[in-house]
C-alpha cells in the first residue's frame, strides 16, 4: 500500500469518526495538478485526500508543488501560483541552506 493511499484512508476514517481535518503536504512533486476554485494549483493527490476528508481543497494544503520539466528542471508553484522554474540542484541547495 502506498503512502498517499494510506493517508487518504486515514482522512476518510477520521472523518467518518466525526473528526474535522484538513490534509497537508508541505512539498509535492507531480505532473498531475488540480486547479482549486480560487485558481490555485495543487497536487492531485492532495485533492483526493481533501475529498476523503470532505473539505474543499486549497493551496494551503500543498504550499510547494514541483512540476517536472525537461532535463533536471521543475516548474515551481508556491501557494498555488507559478513562481518560476528551478533546477533540482539549486532547489536542493536552497533547502539545505534553510
Amino acid at each position: 500500500m502506498g503512502k498517499s493511499l494510506l493517508a487518504t484512508a486515514v482522512c476518510r476514517i477520521f472523518r467518518q469518526d466525526g473528526y474535522r481535518l484538513a490534509p497537508f503536504k508541505a512539498q509535492n512533486m507531480s505532473l498531475n495538478s488540480y486547479v482549486t476554485l480560487d485558481g490555485a494549483e495543487i497536487g492531485r493527490a492532495q485533492v483526493v485526500r481533501a475529498q476523503a476528508a470532505e473539505v474543499m481543497p486549497t493551496a494551503e494544503m500543498n504550499p510547494i508543488l514541483l512540476k517536472p520539466e525537461v532535463g533536471y528542471r521543475s516548474q515551481l508553484i508556491v501557494m498555488g501560483r507559478r513562481a518560476g522554474t528551478i533546477e533540482s540542484r539549486k532547489f536542493n541547495q536552497r533547502r539545505a541552506d534553510l
